[in-house]
């Protein structure tokens, strides 16, 4: 008797930790090229933040009302109500910014916040009303104490192709020239960071918005590159002559 009823416990304990589990599961979810994934481990917003960047992506960025029903959808039925975001006014008090340079063109902030208050600079998403009057869906600033929120790491897409309003160009020494990035797949990748690299700056350089300035005759190859680990890039020859 006493061993069914240790047999009894065990499994009792056993499925008890597989509904705990199943509970509080990473979660990840598929958005127009984006990849959204929870972890249940409460961290501070820094170190949510580092641990987002050390897989490779970052704490989630919602420009968008249709970001943010997607997120809310997905997090409606989950246990947390509280998740970091990857925002923040840090540095400069009241001017909110995402973390990944993208454009503030999309907010949902509570009635009355960000208040600033205990000088919170780290931006938070509710999944559900609070009795202080901060609704579902809308966000709080928090300050960035002691770990007490989930957190959301995004990816995003990833560049496929590059293609550059020219592909040769000559240019007369001491000249200059703007390239402008003509096209990105998909078009989800938009907003990807891009980097740009001159093969011989003896002969000409580029500045980080494509601007190419001739040095010397010769010639050399303008490339803009993604940055985002894709290895995808597109190149320009410049001909520099007197």
């Amino acid at each position: 008797m006493k061993k069914r009823r240790g047999i009894l416990f065990l499994s009792f304990v056993l499925l008890l930790t597989l509904l705990c589990s199943a509970a509080f599961a990473d979660w990840k979810v598929e958005w127009k090229g984006h990849t959204y994934e929870i972890f249940f481990d409460q961290l501070t917003w820094s170190q949510a933040r580092k641990a987002c960047e050390k897989k490779g992506g970052h704490l989630i960025t919602i420009t968008s009302s249709a970001e943010q029903k997607m997120i809310m959808n997905a997090l409606k039925e989950l246990t947390p109500e509280v998740y970091w975001l990857g925002c923040t006014d840090q540095g400069h008090e009241g001017k909110w910014r995402w973390i990944t340079g993208e454009k503030w063109t999309y907010d949902n902030w509570g009635a009355y916040q960000p208040d600033n208050e205990y000088d919170a600079y780290c931006g938070t998403i509710y999944t559900k009303g609070q009795d202080w009057g901060i609704e579902a869906g809308e966000w709080d600033d928090a300050e960035d104490t002691d770990g007490w929120c989930c957190y959301i790491c995004e990816w995003d897409p990833i560049i496929s192709s590059i293609k550059l309003n020219k592909t040769k160009a000559t240019l007369k020494k001491g000249k200059t020239l703007k390239l402008k990035i003509s096209k990105i797949l998909p078009a989800e990748a938009a907003g990807n960071k891009t980097v740009w690299s001159s093969s011989n700056k003896s002969v000409a350089t580029v500045d980080k918005k494509g601007k190419v300035k001739a040095k010397g005759v010769g010639t050399c190859i303008i490339t803009c590159s993604a940055d985002d680990g894709s290895g995808v890039s597109a190149s320009c020859k410049i001909t520099v002559k007197k």
